[in-house]
């Protein structure tokens, strides 16, 4: 009961002790908005005890709905609302509580006529009721909407807005016009619309997992979402910027669902170029018999399947996904983070203790035995270990100097001997990647756009 009186609480509500039992204490509003935003669960522990019977007028009443508006409700919010509104039509034919008709604006959209007529035929005669039930039927989600409504053809380009602010800050160019993005999106900010205009809660059920495994997906889509909330003029939830993520998310997990089944080691870097391209191909170079893939960026790694991937190595941290383990390492990775990268790789049985970058242990007793007799095979190799373990790092970065010159040639470099601001150095420094075909011309005035979102954020 400690519990339960905690979390009234905070919806304005407490339990009282009556000369019939505990009843809840508190607005009419109140009591309404706790059980709609809990009518899930409630109606899920009802049913365990006992079938609800549903008020036979409601599920016609919900089809007149659909088809006068020209809006269809998805299959789930269908059956809530059919055990909601029994409750409810059964709960304002006591007058006692009724809202107070304050005879409130004209209303002309074809969700408040249908309201107003039921009530009607229900005995109840108030406008702020029709007003409650409108809202209610309106912030469930829909599976289809009309749009010649004048309100969806508000929210269409406020939707194309949110993608394109989408694609600036993550760096990413998801087309609005495939995937059906756009239309499903702006179906449901419908919802989403009145949810928050009314002050109705959505609750997420794993709000902290797509909080954490989808960190930079929800970050991004938080900030997103900017031209709705200018619309709404108020903040949305985190619960309502989560929904919003996934269908992000789904159009990104498409996009790269096959970008990383081609290698057993993917590589997750904080962009998918620059130093990210010369940490893969050191990797490739020391280790030619593992399978690496990518760079990947964050958002990326997020939303892909991850199917072949059986080591993640980052320079950024991740949360794991499929329990793959995965190593942070530096982009220019220092000898110890190349000694964690050769264990790691040992672990996963992707190279054995005996083969350490460039030098196989195994060679060398063969090499060893053909010139001289050895007279303690298996304290040899033990010493051949240890030895090339000591000392492999400090070759391999003199090695890694090697492959440095050949990664970053003379053509690469450019002197410029005039005054240029960042927008300017950066296309001076692009140009050679560009004219060599290693990158094209959208990537630099991405990486100027997004500095420019990012500085504007920011101020």
């Amino acid at each position: 009961m400690s519990s339960v009186e905690d979390t009234l609480k905070k919806q304005h509500l407490e339990i009282i002790n009556t000369n019939k039992g505990k009843t809840v204490k508190g607005e009419e509003l109140d009591k309404r908005r706790w059980v709609y935003e809990n009518s899930d669960d409630l109606i899920q522990i009802y049913e365990q005890q006992t079938k609800i019977a549903i008020n036979p007028i409601v599920p016609k009443q919900l089809e007149l709905l659909e088809k006068i508006t020209g809006n269809s409700l998805t299959d789930d919010a269908k059956v809530m609302l059919k055990c909601y509104l029994t409750w409810y039509l059964k709960r304002v034919k006591n007058p006692s509580m009724n809202l107070v008709d304050k005879n409130p604006d004209s209303h002309f959209s074809l969700a408040f006529t249908w309201a107003n007529s039921l009530l009607q035929d229900s005995g109840v005669h108030n406008r702020s009721e029709a007003e409650y039930l409108t809202r209610i039927v309106n912030s469930r989600q829909f599976s289809f909407v009309n749009w010649d409504d004048p309100l969806i053809k508000t929210l269409k380009p406020i939707t194309n807005s949110i993608i394109q602010r989408f694609n600036e800050v993550a760096g990413v160019s998801i087309n609005p016009n495939e995937n059906s993005l756009v239309s499903n999106l702006t179906v449901h900010l419908l919802s989403t619309y009145y949810r928050a205009k009314f002050n109705i809660n959505y609750r997420h059920p794993s709000l902290d997992q797509i909080k954490v495994s989808y960190q930079e997906t929800f970050d991004l889509t938080r900030i997103a979402v900017q031209p709705f909330e200018a619309f709404l003029k108020k903040k949305i939830s985190d619960d309502e910027v989560a929904l919003i993520a996934l269908y992000f998310g789904g159009v990104l997990r498409n996009a790269y669902s096959t970008v990383s089944s081609s290698g057993q080691v993917l590589v997750v870097c904080s962009s998918g170029i620059g130093t990210s391209q010369l940490l893969l191909r050191k990797l490739k170079t020391t280790y030619p018999t593992v399978n690496f893939s990518g760079p990947m960026n964050v958002i990326q790694y997020e939303n892909s399947t991850l199917d072949k991937v059986q080591l993640v190595i980052s320079t950024i941290h991740l949360h794991p996904k499929k329990e793959i383990p995965i190593i942070h390492v530096s982009a220019l990775p220092s000898d110890t983070e190349w000694n964690t990268i050769n264990q790691a790789l040992v672990r996963t049985n992707l190279i054995t203790d005996d083969t350490l970058p460039q030098i196989n242990v195994g060679t060398l007793m063969d090499i060893i035995s053909t010139y001289s007799r050895i007279v303690d095979p298996d304290g040899l190799k033990d010493a051949l270990k240890t030895y090339i373990s000591r000392v492999s790092h400090k070759d391999q970065s003199i090695k890694n100097n090697t492959e440095d010159s050949t990664v970053l040639f003379p053509n690469d470099v450019q002197l410029v001997d005039q005054n240029a601001d960042w927008g300017q150095a950066i296309k001076y420094s692009m140009a050679p990647l560009q004219k060599d075909g290693q990158i094209e011309p959208k990537y630099v005035n991405k990486i100027i756009t997004l500095t420019k979102s990012t500085v504007h954020i920011w101020l």
